[in-house]
């Protein structure tokens, strides 16, 4: 199974996305967390599965939370680039640190 590798940014990324969720109900911050765990998983133990999105980046939907991961995989490990906000209006928009404002539109899907 490939090594997981990420972009220094996407610590960032992930951190004000939880922050921003657990102001919305308690709890919910961590099941975003959760839901990108079982991404990553996902991702390492299949990485050719998801389809691609740009210049040989993948792209993995979360099933919950309007956010994609994006990564590189290779044969030694899967570089995860970024963690991109979805809009209501299917625009991709992001990295989510860099654009805080999107945060007001985000709403975890049933």
């Amino acid at each position: 199974m490939p090594k997981l590798v990420f972009h220094p940014d996407v610590a960032s990324e992930i951190k004000a996305s939880h922050a921003w969720y657990q102001t919305q109900a308690a709890g919910l911050g961590d099941d975003f967390i959760s839901e990108l765990e079982s991404a990553y998983q996902a991702i390492t133990e299949l990485p050719e599965t998801w389809p691609k999105f740009q210049r040989g980046f993948r792209r993995y939907l979360l099933s919950k939370f309007p956010f994609s991961v994006i990564y590189k995989d290779t044969d030694d490990y899967v570089f995860v680039v970024a963690e991109l906000c979805i809009t209501v209006e299917g625009l991709v928009i992001g990295p989510v640190a860099h654009n805080q404002q999107l945060h007001a539109m985000q709403k975890p899907r049933a």
